[in-house]
């Protein structure tokens, strides 16, 4: 257990281009990590003075970039993030991006929020991952913590990610992404932002977004699963999901 810690970055203008990994346990790892918790602590990003320098960053309440796999982990932590113009970023409860990593037993109950402009690629933002790699599965994982983010892909569970079972968010989600272009939209959802198949799993945590599903704002299959949460829809709004 890591405890009444404080992990705390702030960039200013002279910083150059390059990225940043941030977790309490470690920044990046390839490894199993199980029985870690991450308890009453802070971790805050502000980048708001690199003046459009930095390319990618990583932020994880455990770890911030994992190839391996997490099991029993857990974090009641708040991470807060600022961003000037990201390029790209991943944060999560758990882990910011977990690679080529799966994911189970394991429940965040901390707050996410980041704010600011992005790039491009944007902002990936989950109550335990960010993104989630290829094929991968996320297996009994809970998020009840409050998310509000400016993501790109914005979920209660991971922000994209493939394959889900068992999985339980309560907490209220909500994303203010402002797109680029008419199209390059926003999704998030009450799993996930955008998935793959999502298996015996729910929700009943708010979403509220651009494209916004009871689920995932953006889904390719659902099998024994439920949403009892309200989902607003800026552009599209769904039970299941925004857009299938």
């Amino acid at each position: 257990t890591i405890a009444n810690s404080r992990l705390y970055y702030k960039s200013d203008s002279s910083a150059s281009h390059g990225s940043i990994y941030a977790g309490l346990f470690a920044g990046q790892a390839d490894a199993t990590l199980k029985n870690i918790h991450n308890q009453a602590n802070t971790i805050t990003y502000n980048d708001s003075l690199n003046n459009k320098k930095r390319k990618e960053v990583y932020i994880g309440g455990i770890v911030g970039k994992i190839k391996g796999q997490i099991d029993s982990c857990s974090n009641s932590s708040n991470i807060t993030a600022v961003f000037d113009w990201i390029w790209k970023a991943y944060l999560g409860g758990i882990v910011g991006y977990a690679y080529d990593a799966s994911i189970s037993n394991s429940s965040n109950v901390g707050n996410i929020s980041n704010t600011g402009s992005v790039g491009k690629y944007g902002v990936f933002v989950g109550g335990i991952a960010g993104k989630n790699g290829e094929q991968r599965t996320i297996l009994n994982c809970k998020n009840s913590g409050t998310i509000s983010s400016t993501g790109y892909r914005v979920g209660g569970i991971v922000g994209e990610g493939s394959i889900f079972d068992f999985c339980e968010n309560s907490g209220s989600i909500t994303n203010n992404y402002l797109a680029q272009s008419s199209m390059d939209s926003s999704f998030v959802g009450g799993i996930a932002g955008t998935s793959g198949n999502i298996m015996n799993s729910i929700n009943t945590g708010h979403v509220d977004g651009e494209i916004a599903g009871g689920l995932a704002g953006s889904i390719s299959a659902a099998r024994k699963s439920i949403n009892d949460g309200s989902v607003k829809g800026a552009l599209y709004a769904g039970g299941i999901g925004g857009v299938c």
